[in-house]
């Protein structure tokens, strides 16, 4: 029989941080062309951003377990392609002769496809092995260590981030130069992220284990990206 009561959730906190997740991908895909000059250290708008998602989803990991994140990650995907493809969609739309502020929505987000496009190959790149790496790590190092598992797998999955990054989604846009300058800026924001956030991720897992009595280890987990049972 059908309950007409809505059903009591036992887990409180996985939608949240799950949209938490999908808000810093759309916010670094709404500055990916946004360019940012610190002295000699030139960065584009992502890299702000965009780092506090590998801190979300060793959280979500570590708490929930890697099958959980990686769903979270393909849902984030999808739904960052469709936000790509609505904006792109409402740009190209005909416009009134005295509207003067399409060439700068051309300029802000003309390819903000393209930009999500590489990023989706990006994180199939980065992401994944970050989860998988910290997972695993997880089950080796007997739960122990969150601050040395997140940063190592953070920074594993922000190099092959970055390189995929840089190829696919400013290739053509940027000299080789400025892409190497780019590059090292980049990583050492990311691993400067990584090393700061850690803290937090870490009693923010620890809370979240207690209020959820929940603590996943991925012993008998298939780790197939592409499964998603």
């Amino acid at each position: 029989m059908l309950s007409r009561e809505p059903k009591n959730l036992n887990l409180k906190f996985i939608i949240p941080l799950s949209l938490l997740y999908l808000t810093i991908y759309l916010a670094a895909d709404s500055v990916s062309y946004k360019m940012v000059a610190l002295g000699k250290i030139l960065e584009p708008g992502p890299p702000f951003i965009f780092p506090l998602s590998y801190v979300i989803a060793d959280v979500i990991a570590e708490v929930y377990g890697y099958a959980q994140a990686k769903k979270i990650l393909f849902l984030t995907l999808f739904f960052q392609f469709l936000y790509a493809l609505l904006v792109t969609a409402v740009i190209k739309l005909p416009y009134p002769e005295f509207w003067i502020m399409q060439n700068s929505y051309e300029q802000v987000f003309g390819n903000l496809l393209r930009f999500v496009s590489a990023g989706f190959l990006a994180v199939l790149s980065s992401h994944f092995l970050n989860i998988y790496i910290f997972s695993k790590w997880k089950i080796l190092l007997k739960g122990k260590y969150f601050w040395l598992r997140s940063i190592g797998a953070s920074a594993i999955g922000g190099f092959f981030l970055i390189t995929v990054i840089l190829i696919c989604g400013y290739l053509g846009t940027v000299d080789a130069h400025t892409a190497l300058n780019m590059f090292f800026s980049i990583y050492g924001l990311e691993l400067l992220y990584a090393c700061i956030m850690v803290w937090p991720a870490w009693l923010l897992s620890g809370f979240l284990k207690i209020k959820e009595n929940l603590d996943v280890y991925d012993i008998n987990t298939n780790f197939n990206p592409f499964n998603l049972e």
